[in-house]
């Protein structure tokens, strides 16, 4: 956020870092509408995983 604000490019941040464009955008977005409190992770976001419960407490114990 703080290279966004010194109006560094987002898509030159995004080659620098190694992170999408569309990753940073999203983020300034987020700061823009929440502040601080909009980038933090917020539970239930994202997509639901096709392992059981079961399956991923044996994939942790395994590796």
């Amino acid at each position: 956020m703080y290279l966004v604000a010194l109006e560094h490019s987002s898509r030159k941040l995004s080659e620098l870092h190694n992170i999408s464009f569309k990753q940073i955008t999203n983020w300034v977005h987020r700061f823009e509408k929440d502040g601080v409190e909009g980038l933090k992770e917020k539970k239930g976001l994202g997509r639901h995983s096709a392992l059981s419960d079961e399956q991923l407490t044996w994939n942790k114990n395994w590796y």
